[in-house]
């Protein structure tokens, strides 16, 4: 098991270090001054030239990037050539916006995602299973953007309940955040949910369909401990890999919800930085999101071998 954990440890070394230098090379490759574009065309060249030296965009691109990998070490991310702010301020800013809405809707989306997948194959033909299935499939086809639009119309114009935009932090006012939270936060889990109870539902059926749950029926083990001890545990497998690659989509994904709420996250801030290319917070950007999904892989590899034993024997 420990060669196993550090075998995949070094894997996703190796993967955020091939994203960087992609990152690095895309933006490098594109044509165009972005210094350029950044200032406009009124200014003069010995201005932009000195802000080109102040970025380090006159040295060779393989200094470049080992000077930003340098940077990154000591926490200095390089600074926003639109913004005229150091990219770590922007991140300490926007991402903070991303997570507290995104984990909410990601816990939210897991608990009620799974307990309705499990409760949708229990009850399998049942008109419970058809309105769980019913919903997720509206779930899975229907734009988040759309979600928003209808949220704002009905809680905040309507009837007046929730504010239609906007962001305060936890910190400042708890109540108030919960208040602006709540629409984008269940915009996001609704998506989420749906893939989650679609995945769930169809792993629990095909697990207590098993041999070993019919045995362990028939041994007269509780139905609760059957389900949850045994056809749970096994049914999970593939439904946290699910959820692994929804945490791509909470930190870097969800820049619809973002635009339709006025969220300022991490979303929104690398939109605009590819469409101004701000190299510095493009890079950053990327990199970051790029660590939380390599992080977050590498919880699920590691929790396939607390779930199945057999992994932890072929793998370790």
């Amino acid at each position: 098991m420990i060669n196993f954990i550090i075998k995949r440890i070094l894997i996703s070394l190796l993967v955020v270090f091939l994203v960087s230098l992609f990152v690095f090379s895309i933006m490098h490759i594109l044509p165009g001054d972005p210094v350029r574009l950044a200032m406009g065309f009124e200014a003069t060249e010995e201005d932009v030239q000195r802000v080109r030296e102040q970025l380090n965009l006159t040295k060779p691109l393989v200094e470049q990037y080992f000077l930003w990998i340098n940077g990154l070490f000591h926490g200095d991310f390089g600074i926003s050539i639109v913004y005229h702010r150091t990219v770590a301020d922007l991140l300490k800013d926007r991402l903070p916006r991303t997570i507290n809405i995104g984990i909410p809707a990601m816990i939210l989306a897991i608990v009620v995602g799974v307990g309705s997948g499990i409760i949708s194959a229990l009850q399998r033909g049942k008109w419970v299973d058809q309105g769980i299935t019913l919903i997720a499939t509206l779930g899975a086809g229907t734009p988040q953007f759309w979600l928003g639009i209808v949220g704002i119309y009905i809680f905040a114009i309507g009837l007046n309940l929730l504010p239609m935009q906007g962001y305060t932090s936890p910190t400042e006012d708890f109540a108030l955040f919960l208040k602006k939270a709540l629409m984008p936060v269940v915009c996001m889990a609704i998506v989420m949910f749906a893939s989650l109870a679609r995945q769930t539902r169809s792993s629990m059926l095909e697990v207590i369909n098993q041999d070993y749950i019919r045995t362990a029926r028939a041994y007269g083990i509780s139905e609760a401990s059957v389900i949850f001890r045994h056809a749970l545990k096994n049914a999970l497998i593939p439904v946290i890999t699910i959820i692994g690659i929804q945490v791509r989509v909470v930190i870097g994904g969800s820049l619809l919800v973002e635009q339709v709420f006025n969220v300022a996250g991490i979303g929104t801030l690398l939109t605009a930085a590819v469409s101004n290319r701000d190299y510095f917070v493009v890079q950053s950007c990327v990199l970051i999101i790029s660590l939380f999904t390599v992080v977050a892989n590498l919880t699920v590899d590691l929790l396939y071998g607390v779930l199945d034993p057999r992994i932890r024997v072929s793998k370790g």
